[in-house]
């Protein structure tokens, strides 16, 4: 009973947050024009409600299912509450009731966002922590969290970032609440801290499964760290790669908690690594045949520019060449460094397929059969059994008699 009241909720916040974002762009897109780039974030937490559900009905008792439900409540409440004051102080009037609570609600909650991706990182796989000797840094957190919130909910003067006032804000108890906002601050950055200690605790002693699903949170957060940096770099106007970024990590975490496909993490590290060297070194042969050519044009004749179109076709001529043996060098190698033991078995085997084709010695080859089940798949023992000729006619003639 508990597991059904568990799944109907989870789905009815993820209703709600669709509801959420959809009622607050529509109010955005009011007043003006709808700003994309905030609209592909809220979309992107959008994932958070939906496989926070996803792992509630699957694994009802892990509180990573819950954790990401409740991200996903807090961040649209935020974006839900933005959209709200903004049509409600549009010049020219567009009141709508509740708005100062609804933000002051927002402000309140977005604390319990970024303390509840901390303890996203002390609890993942689990939903425990890494042993019982944890518990008081999770206690600690929390009540820094509960801090935070109160520091926020009671501060008077204009919300951090924006124009608002606070409507519940106590002048009396300013000095306090700065010193409960400095002491929730240290909280939050030991908090940090720790889950980030956790994290990293937690994968060097986990082993098999366990071990699987750290590295598919590793991978989501390494994709995510990559897309925030290609946007912060290369296209700071837009907000795309943080969508792409924060949308990543909760399917990586959904594979992980739930078990899909689980071992698959493996090949794809192992792509992603060979692919993405592959691709930025092809990417420098083509910028550096490029800007070799109008640097050695401009030496030699004086000119800025060469003939762009022989010099995008013997570049692209010259990548098509390179790509698979560039592509074979990076696995062999990337094998060898990270996958050593499936490159050794790899070599094993390849050297037993040869002795196949030459070795005639039925002794010798009984040898090489040994060792290479030896060295592949590492058994305490092994032996080898071989029916005789005179057996195998015996078995036959009583067959024949049968």
């Amino acid at each position: 009973m508990r597991k059904r009241v568990a799944i109907v909720a989870s789905w009815a916040i993820v209703v709600i947050c669709v509801a959420g974002i959809g009622v607050g762009s529509a109010l955005v897109a009011q007043i003006h024009q709808l700003d994309m780039s905030n609209l592909e974030l809220g979309i992107a937490f959008l994932i958070y409600p939906f496989v926070g559900a996803i792992i509630i009905a699957q694994r009802p008792r892990n509180t990573i299912g819950r954790i990401l439900v409740a991200i996903g409540f807090g961040t649209t409440l935020t974006y839900f509450s933005a959209g709200y004051l903004a049509y409600s102080h549009t010049p020219g009037g567009h009141p709508l009731p509740g708005a100062a609570f609804l933000d002051w609600l927002s402000n309140c909650v977005w604390p319990v966002n970024l303390g509840l991706g901390m303890f996203l990182l002390l609890l993942f796989p689990t939903g425990h922590l890494v042993s019982q000797r944890w518990r008081w840094i999770a206690w600690l957190g929390a009540s820094g969290l509960a801090l935070d919130v109160l520091s926020s909910a009671f501060m008077p003067g204009v919300f951090s970032g924006e124009t608002t006032a606070n409507p519940y804000g106590i002048e009396s108890l300013k000095g306090a609440l700065d010193v409960a906002n400095q002491v929730a601050n240290a909280i939050a950055l030991l908090l940090a801290v720790a889950a980030v200690a956790s994290v990293l605790w937690r994968f060097w002693r986990s082993r098999e499964a366990e071990r699987q699903q750290m590295k598919w949170f590793a991978f989501g957060a390494a994709l995510m760290a990559v897309a925030i940096a290609i946007n912060t770099i290369w296209f700071p106007q837009s907000n795309l790669g943080f969508a792409i970024g924060f949308g990543i990590l909760p399917l990586s975490i959904g594979i992980a908690v739930v078990r899909y496909r689980l071992y698959d993490i493996d090949l794809l590290i192992n792509r992603a690594l060979v692919y993405g060297l592959l691709t930025a070194a092809l990417a420098a042969v083509y910028f550096g045949a490029v800007i070799g050519s109008q640097a050695l044009t401009r030496a030699l004749t004086g000119q800025g520019q060469p003939q762009q179109p022989v010099v995008i076709v013997l570049s692209t001529l010259l990548i098509a060449a390179l790509f698979q043996p560039l592509r074979t060098r990076l696995q062999r190698t990337i094998d060898r460094r990270f996958y050593r033991r499936k490159y050794n078995v790899a070599r094993t085997l390849a050297a037993f397929g040869q002795t196949l084709r030459t070795e005639v010695e039925m002794e010798s080859l009984c040898d090489h059969l040994v060792s290479a089940v030896e060295e592949t798949m590492q058994p305490e023992y092994v032996s080898l059994w071989i029916r005789s000729t005179a057996q195998r006619r015996r078995e036959h003639d009583a067959a024949v008699q049968q």
